[in-house]
């Protein structure tokens, strides 16, 4: 199957993250790989960025990002 779309979905916390991701494969989505988690710190605060690169593949594409019925 060839890719038809591809994101990279970012979040600030785990919970959001999970959600986007959940979200995305209800509509069709695929997870590409692992997913990666960068850590910031700038003095005072530490941030975890959460990342992970999902795909829509050519079979469930319809050309707006929506899965195919």
């Amino acid at each position: 199957m060839k890719i038809q779309r591809y994101e990279v979905v970012y979040a600030n916390s785990e919970q959001a993250f999970v959600e986007q991701i959940n979200e995305m494969i209800k509509e069709g989505w695929q997870p590409l790989g692992g997913m990666a988690a960068n850590f910031q710190h700038n003095g005072q605060f530490q941030q975890t960025v959460y990342h992970q690169a999902m795909v829509m593949y050519e079979s469930e594409y319809r050309g707006n990002g929506a899965p195919r019925p």
